[in-house]
């Protein structure tokens, strides 16, 4: 991974990442001591930041960042793109409007609107992918 593609900072370390979110929310969420480095995707925020500002409104990234421990841990498949700092799952108060700024903006997007009420993104451009939960 080049590191230069991606914002790296310390667990519990604030650094706005744009202009709407910052490193607290994309961290893991495990309790972890040996989760300490934290890494996302330039692209991803770059992306994710089109999506907020097409949106209008607030978004709040469910899971972000995951340590492969915690990655496993809440059953995750091993295939998944958020240990590699590659993918967000957010949600919003209309997920219907937030699907459609998520699709204009990402190749890959996973549908959970109507049972987990989230939207997973991420950085995955090799062909468009759509998918539910």
């Amino acid at each position: 991974m080049d590191d230069k593609l991606f914002f790296i900072w310390k667990k519990g370390e604030r650094v706005q990442l744009s202009k709407s979110f910052n490193s607290l929310e994309l961290e893991c969420k495990c309790k972890n001591p040996d989760c300490v480095e934290q890494r996302i995707s330039k692209k991803l925020v770059e992306n994710a930041q089109k999506v907020r500002d097409e949106y209008g409104k607030s978004i709040t990234v469910t899971s972000g960042y995951r340590c492969p421990k915690h990655n496993k841990a809440i059953g995750s498949i091993e295939t998944s793109q958020h240990p590699k700092g590659e993918a967000l799952d957010i949600t919003g108060s209309d997920l219907d409007a937030l699907y459609g700024a998520c699709e204009n903006h990402f190749q890959a997007v996973g549908d959970a609107r109507h049972n987990k009420k989230f939207i997973h993104v991420d950085t995955r451009s090799d062909r468009k992918r759509r998918w539910n939960y």
